[in-house]
């Protein structure tokens, strides 16, 4: 089972896979690309290694809203889950643990596309 929380820059933590919110999909947790740099010097085969970089990852969920159909509850969860994922807050943290393992991670730039958000029925 796996557990997915977000914590903002102002320390307002929001459980998105229990009470309230629910996951229905989720991408990009797995490995982030690796972007090798190289540089081929004249006269020699192949190239030189310089660095190794990891690519940014972009991770998309849908959450959905348990409203119980009470369009007054639907709203007041939707500002709330706003509220708390609002980038003007400064950097936040997405916390994600599974059977197997616990992984923090940084989140620098955050997109909410608010058309992702689905009301089960």
């Amino acid at each position: 089972m796996q557990k997915i929380r977000y914590v903002n820059g102002n320390g307002v933590e929001i459980d998105l896979t229990g009470g309230n919110y629910g996951i229905t999909a989720i991408s990009g947790l797995s490995n982030a690309n690796l972007n090798l740099q190289t540089q081929q010097v004249p006269n020699n085969d192949g190239s030189v290694y310089i660095d190794s970089l990891l690519d940014n990852r972009t991770i998309d969920m849908t959450v959905a809203l348990n409203d119980e159909n009470d369009l007054e509850k639907r709203y007041q969860l939707r500002r709330e889950l706003i509220s708390a994922l609002n980038p003007k807050l400064g950097e936040g943290y997405l916390y994600y643990k599974n059977d197997f393992l616990e992984r923090r991670i940084k989140d620098s730039v955050f997109e909410m596309v608010l058309l992702g958000l689905k009301v089960p029925s």
